[in-house]
């Protein structure tokens, strides 16, 4: 997974002045450029970035000291209805230290054959300020957009952020002919460049003195440039397309100002362990929570054993803490403060916890760690700044747990599947250690029914699906916020053609149980034929659509669990009729027996047995794998379509 996280193509080119870059020049457009609706990059799009260009420079002013200039400048051709939403850009900056400037835009249109420009005016920003973010949201709408416009705005931001230099995406939901990111650092300054993706980028530097008072610094200039960008594809089961979007993304290393400053960020895990632990809001949390440990009843104080004690050491916080969905690695809020409040981050919850853990004299360790949807931390350089949550580690028993007590419907020793990514890192002042956070948890589901037809020749039946292990805290989580009757009614909305005449929901609270969802289902209509009863083996449980359509990926098939699914349905076949056409049987396991596929329907003494089990033994597959993936859920789309055939016995052929 991480050689692949690497595996960046890139062109290097070194040269002391910049070679011949595309001249694209704001408000300058030819009639030929907006006519044209047809892209061989891409005949599908529904628009087409014709150029993306970014310049970010550091500069020295007299007033003001060091500042960095973000400037954009974009270009989009739209080309359907669809690609209309890009008619619309939200922008967002920080509130107190940054500002926006010079943003301008016009929309080009072919009307009458001829040319059309059209300014965008004050109307078409709005601005709003997001005090609970520290941030300022600037959305822009182009005027007069249509399917054939090009539209074209640019936009400035100030920053006395200085060294918070933008990440650039070579690639975006839609294809780019042309992109260009420009930074210019001062040699005060030192950045590391981190890319990754697969696209073919140019890289050219550039060197140039200027003068600083009495003496003179150099500033280095990068310009990354990428031409026929095809849109970055998701396809099914992808862990998160940051780990494999092209793009280049910039963290601070080290800042030498003379006579100034000098301060190196290029920190050892050993460094950034000391600094977490002596900050108030991360190490300083830990261990102060006897004010809520004094409290509890004694039946948990005294509990049998310590495995018991600890699992309601957890149940009394995520009992009592609800998440505010705020992540992060520091817990900004006094201990009494959030447990009084009850409403809280996710670090605020999961410091209370270990910190009551500790108090309770359990060996228990914050873990901070990348969620899923952000990427694999990266394999080789270490950025603080990665890590967005946090999690707990107890030793017990020579094992390690892993806990998270944002969510009450977790059990104990499980973490969401936002966490299941890679490596966290352990935070303590003496030990030193990477956790695997790649758990295998279990998705099963076993379903059992028993089918018969009415004297309308209606099929009729009861049903009982049971969901275990992370497929039973997926449903319950899923209807968390749910009654009875609304989880009845979401539940059974996919069940095409049946009623349902009654539900019962078994060990819906109990989330160390399975949780078991019983249904007494009729279909809905007459059989129009009663010479010939068709049925659906599998009904709505058959997999009825190929998760993966690309022709070619270039990253691994990532399951977020292992599955486990197993359907067994019985069917008596109506007095009078016998069997036409049944499935042929399908036994199915792809090399390295990392998935399994049985499908049978056999008839047994008048009763159809539908006997259909679905496998994976691994969680991730890699590239060479997929061609033998994708032709495998087509082999089980296929088998899964037929149809069980019935005839009357008085029928002619």
């Amino acid at each position: 997974m991480r050689k692949i996280l690497c595996s960046v193509v890139i062109v290097f080119t070194t040269l002391v002045v910049f070679g011949q870059s595309q001249k694209i020049k704001f408000g300058k457009i030819t009639k030929e450029e907006v006519a044209k609706s047809v892209y061989s990059i891409d005949t599908t799009a529904s628009a087409i970035v014709l150029s993306d260009i970014g310049e970010n420079r550091i500069m020295y002013t007299n007033v003001q000291g060091f500042k960095l200039y973000k400037d954009y400048h974009i270009r989009i051709k739209i080309l359907t209805e669809e690609g209309l939403e890009n008619a619309t850009r939200t922008l967002f900056y920080y509130d107190k230290a940054e500002s926006m400037h010079n943003i301008k835009g016009y929309t080009y249109n072919i009307e009458g054959g001829k040319l059309k420009k059209t300014k965008l005016t004050k109307e078409g920003i709005f601005k709003e300020k997001l005090t609970d973010r520290g941030m300022r949201k600037v959305t822009i709408t182009m005027p007069k957009a249509k399917v054939g416009s090009v539209i074209e705005y640019k936009y400035r931001i100030e920053s006395n952020y200085v060294v918070n230099l933008n990440d650039w995406y070579f690639q975006s939901n839609k294809p780019v002919l042309y992109t260009s990111y420009t930074i210019e650092i001062p040699e005060y300054w030192t950045f590391k460049k981190l890319m990754s993706g697969y696209i073919p980028v140019m890289v050219n530097n550039e060197v140039k003195n200027v003068p600083f008072g009495s003496t003179a610094y150099n500033i280095y200039i990068t310009r990354y440039t990428a031409t026929n960008v095809k849109s970055f594809s998701r396809d099914s089961y992808m862990d998160s397309e940051e780990n494999y979007i092209s793009k280049v993304k910039f963290e601070l290393k080290k800042m030498t100002i003379p006579g100034s400053v000098y301060k190196d960020f290029n920190s050892t895990w050993s460094k950034i362990r000391q600094n977490l632990l002596s900050n108030s809001n991360f190490g300083g949390k830990i261990g102060k929570a006897n004010f809520i440990y004094k409290e509890l009843p004694d039946s948990i104080k005294n509990a049998d054993n310590d495995i018991n004690k600890l699992r309601q050491l957890y149940e009394c916080v995520n009992s009592r803490l609800k998440s505010n969905d705020y992540i992060g690695i520091y817990s900004r809020r006094p201990l009494r403060k959030v447990w009084k409040e009850k409403l809280a981050s996710a670090p605020e919850i999961n410091f209370t916890l270990i910190s009551l853990l500790k108090t309770a004299g359990y060996d228990v360790f914050p873990v901070i760690l990348k969620t899923r949807s952000s990427g694999l931390p990266h394999p080789a350089e270490i950025i603080l700044s990665e890590y967005n949550y946090v999690i707990a580690l107890v030793k017990l028993d020579g094992k390690d747990i892993l806990l998270d007590a944002t969510n009450p419907l977790l059990k104990l020793g499980a973490i969401p599947e936002q966490c299941i990514n890679g490596k966290g890192q352990l935070i303590d002042r003496i030990m030193w250690k990477e956790v695997d956070l790649e758990q295998n948890n279990l998705d099963k589901l076993t379903v059992a029914g028993n089918f018969s037809f009415d004297e309308d020749y209606r099929m009729n039946g009861d049903v009982s699906l049971k969901f275990e292990e992370i497929g039973a805290f997926d449903v319950r989580n899923a209807y968390a916020d749910k009654d009875e009757d609304e989880f009845i009614e979401d539940f059974t909305e996919d069940l095409n053609g049946y009623d349902v005449e009654s539900t019962n929901i078994e060990n819906r609270e109990s989330i160390y149980d399975p949780l078991v969802v019983k249904m007494k289902l009729s279909s809905v209509d007459e059989n129009a034929n009663a010479n010939r009863l068709i049925i659906d083996p599998v009904f709505y449980l058959k997999t009825s659509e190929n998760p993966f359509k690309l022709d070619e990926r270039k990253y691994p098939v990532n399951y977020p669990n292992l599955i486990n699914k197993r359907v067994y349905l019985r069917i008596k076949i109506p007095e009078g009729y016998v069997v036409e056409e049944l499935p042929k049987p399908l036994l199915m396991s792809i090399p390295g027996k990392g998935l399994f596929y049985k499908y049978q329907v056999l008839n047994m003494n008048g009763t159809l047995v539908v006997n259909m089990s679905f496998k994976t033994n691994k969680r991730k597959f890699g590239v060479e794998e997929y061609p033998i993936l994708k032709e495998a859920y087509k082999m089980i789309v296929d088998k899964e379509a037929e149809k069980i055939v019935l005839k009357a016995k008085s029928s002619k052929a």
